[in-house]
């Protein structure tokens, strides 16, 4: 399946009772005497956000935040602050599909125009001409999904508005690369603590790029940092045909090698597989399968604790006693 490269963010309104009657402010006194503006954003489309299920991407039901910068100018252009940040509260609602969040903006004064864009997930950065974000090295995947935290959707161009705005329209672009990978021979029932994935060449970094840059696509960068990366499964029951979600970087390891490791609470799974003469990528913004099957299985070696208590023996622990020899 190759997924769509754009997501709509749908109107942003102000407050939470514009998401019915669509024509109400909600002011609040704010700091540095400023007012700070409750904006509700209703995000919807079905390849948007933040877990899979089946063939289609929703928002996560909880969790998911965005950090929104703006800035604001005068009726002659001129920057009149710095950048600011906001982020999406922390509680929203779904229906239909569609997330409904708040997030409080400050006027600045002497501003005419006001110019937005936001990205997932949130993180308060240090506002320069150009955000970093990292894919993590650690994931934590799901059974059904990637880890949400794992993925960056950043906003493809600038959204201007004459004065804080009764509605902003959002479109969010995916800048990693979703895998899809299935796990064939791993023991019915042996738990998967981890798996750890070392490529030929670099699969994972970060993404920079320029919210506020005219083509922010055609100007992001993509940084390969990184050889090797873990999920954390968790204890996992297996199934012998698990699947397994992961997110890189955009990568191209056509020609290359892809080694795979499992660790359960009984044995070890490896197999490296030979992309000699293969085509193999990771490509932004969509989703790559695979299957990792004739994995090589080596028993897990016994783990010895020395203990000099009684009392810490529990139900069912087994032991061994050694003479002083």
């Amino acid at each position: 399946m190759k997924m769509n490269n754009m997501y709509s963010v749908a109107a942003l309104s102000f407050a939470v009772i514009a998401l019915l009657c669509g024509c109400s402010k909600d002011v609040v006194p704010g700091n540095n005497e400023n007012e700070t503006v409750q904006i509700s954003i209703e995000a919807s489309g079905p390849a948007l956000k933040t877990y899979v299920e089946g063939e289609r991407i929703y928002w996560s039901p909880t969790g998911d935040q965005l950090n929104v910068l703006y800035k604001g100018f005068d009726g002659n252009g001129n920057l009149m602050s710095s950048t600011r940040q906001t982020s999406t509260n922390a509680d929203y609602t779904i229906t239909d599909g569609k997330a409904s969040f708040t997030a409080g903006f400050s006027t600045i004064d002497g501003s005419k125009t006001y110019k937005f864009g936001a990205f997932y997930p949130y993180e308060n950065k240090s506002i320069t001409s150009t955000i970093s974000l990292t894919v993590p090295k650690t994931q934590t995947p799901t059974t059904t999904s990637f880890d949400p935290k794992a993925d960056i959707l950043v906003t493809s161009g600038v959204t201007v508005s004459e004065g804080l705005p009764d509605k902003l329209s959002f479109e969010m672009n995916r800048m990693v690369a979703l895998v899809e990978m299935t796990l064939v021979g791993i023991g019915v029932g042996e738990k998967i603590s981890t798996v750890e994935i070392t490529a030929s060449k670099k699969i994972n970094g970060a993404v920079e790029f320029n919210l506020f840059a005219e083509n922010m696509l055609d100007e992001a960068k993509f940084y390969n940092n990184y050889e090797t990366m873990t999920l954390e499964m968790g204890d996992r029951v297996a199934t012998g045909s698990d699947v397994v979600w992961f997110t890189t970087v955009p990568t191209d390891l056509s020609g290359g090698s892809f080694s795979v490791k499992v660790t359960t609470d009984k044995n070890i799974y490896e197999k490296t597989a030979n992309l000699t003469g293969k085509t193999f990528n990771f490509k932004r913004a969509e989703v790559a399968r695979f299957k990792i099957a004739g994995m090589t299985c080596t028993p897990k070696p016994q783990v010895y604790k020395i203990l000099t208590d009684a009392s810490d023996f529990g139900v069912g622990d087994k032991f061994v006693i050694c003479s002083a020899n």
